[in-house]
């Protein structure tokens, strides 16, 4: 094997490990993301309805990005906690 091909096979390594790198980047953005959007809908309800019950702890842990979003911008039209976690998906959470 020459050095050539030696370089290149570094060069692949590289590319692959910045590759990695940059999807793990985007990742934990993604998860930064949700984590921001789960507590500023939690200290909302908490202000205007009180705690969340267990079911609602429940479902903003496993909502999806799209959930969070709908429910951010439900969050000051709604009556009640209730009526935020139980309003009917968007279009686009589906």
């Amino acid at each position: 094997m020459s050095w050539i091909d030696d370089v290149a096979d570094e060069r692949e390594q590289v590319v692959s490990w910045m590759q990695r790198e940059r999807e793990e980047g985007r990742q934990e953005e993604r998860r930064n993301s949700l984590s921001m959007m789960q507590t500023f809908i939690r200290r909302a309800v908490l202000h205007r309805f009180g705690p969340l019950s267990p079911e609602h702890e429940l479902a903003l842990a496993e909502a999806s990005s799209e959930r969070l979003a709908h429910w951010v911008e439900l969050l000051f039209t709604v009556p009640t906690a209730e009526a935020l976690f139980e309003a009917p998906p968007d279009k686009r959470d589906a």
